[in-house]
């Protein structure tokens, strides 16, 4: 059995392009425990789900409250519905574009049993600007990149659960104490990577949609930092401290991280011309092929404080990068960075 969760609330703009699964998924060779759980959504979510037609190969379970449980609690009660060898999941917000979504996770986890989980690269759609875009993939890779668990705890890797698919027993045996926590992805990976390796796949096969206002994307730069400081701290206090030495690692990376921020933020606006030209000179003696675009006269203004022209800012990185100087050269909020144009 295969189990499918879709957690929704408040949703019902994006509900109906979300459950366009019902059609994608015809030739699955066994029985889909497709788990809906509403989180007591105030609008028309749950009523549009349930006006859908229900296919053939799926066993509906709708998860009903009377009160709004919060994320944590709305997961939990639908993992203790899964009794499948896989589960996949489906944000409310979010659709798989790829009809063959769920049958290529499924088959690399069937020949690659030492994996503990699977996530696709992503594609990402704005709200804000109606973009598409596709994390990068670098061709040396192949078909797949793995990850390890002290990459995951170093850098989230999983970016977005409906990109994801788990092992049915490792979901059952998620500890009771992990939901007294706020915790989202970067956990979920921490946790499936002491399994085993975390295997991304090449091929797109799901949309994240990426509201301006989100949990994360809403946030700038520097609180996404302290964001993550937080959560280390609160990781480590879950694992007992048995990667502290990993953790700790993790939280001067982005202690020395949030430094530099500040000093090169200090440092474009009192003079903005010298640090232009100090940036220019790294990535000349480098050797590097780069194309800086520089409004010198609104440096001040702009810069490093909110993703604004003064730089060529070329979008959303695959994994958020820490800024260890100018080596990655990141200078705008979220996963949008400044960076060298690729030839």
């Amino acid at each position: 059995m295969i189990d499918i969760i879709v957690c929704c609330y408040n949703q019902e703009k994006f509900i109906k392009k979300t459950m366009r699964i019902y059609s994608q998924i015809l030739d699955v060779g066994t029985k889909v425990n497709l788990i809906i759980a509403d989180d007591s959504s105030p609008d028309r979510t749950l009523e549009i789900i349930k006006s859908i037609e229900k296919p053939d190969w799926a066993n509906l379970n709708i998860l009903e409250n009377n009160g709004n449980l919060g994320f944590v609690k709305n997961y939990q009660r639908a993992y203790k519905e899964c009794k499948g060898d896989y589960v996949l999941i489906l944000e409310g917000d979010d659709w798989w574009h790829d009809p063959n979504h769920m049958k290529k996770h499924i088959d690399y986890l069937k020949t690659h049993p030492e994996i503990s989980m699977t996530m696709n690269r992503i594609t990402t759609y704005s709200e804000a600007t109606e973009e598409t875009k596709t994390y990068d993939w670098d061709e040396t890779w192949g078909d797949s990149k793995e990850y390890n668990l002290q990459e995951q705890i170093f850098i989230n890797r999983l970016g977005n659960l409906s990109s994801c698919c788990f092992r049915g027993q490792y979901i059952r045996d998620l500890p009771e104490k992990l939901f007294n926590i706020r915790f989202a992805d970067w956990l979920m990976g921490i946790i499936m990577a002491q399994y085993g390796n975390i295997a991304i796949l090449k091929d797109s096969t799901s949309t994240y949609r990426v509201h301006p206002k989100g949990q994360w994307s809403g946030m700038d730069y520097v609180a996404q930092n302290e964001k993550v400081l937080e959560c280390a701290e609160l990781y480590d206090k879950f694992f007992e401290g048995k990667y502290k030495k990993d953790f700790d690692n993790l939280k001067s990376t982005v202690q020395l991280n949030l430094e530099i921020w500040n000093k090169q933020k200090n440092a474009a606006k009192t003079n903005p011309k010298a640090f232009a030209k100090k940036v220019l000179k790294f990535f000349w003696i480098r050797k590097k092929k780069v194309l800086l675009i520089f409004v010198l006269q609104k440096m001040q203004e702009h810069c490093i404080a909110d993703c604004k022209p003064s730089f060529l800012c070329l979008g959303r990185t695959k994994v958020r990068p820490f800024n260890d100087g100018f080596n990655n050269f990141q200078l705008c909020h979220g996963y949008h960075y400044c960076r060298k144009k690729q030839s």
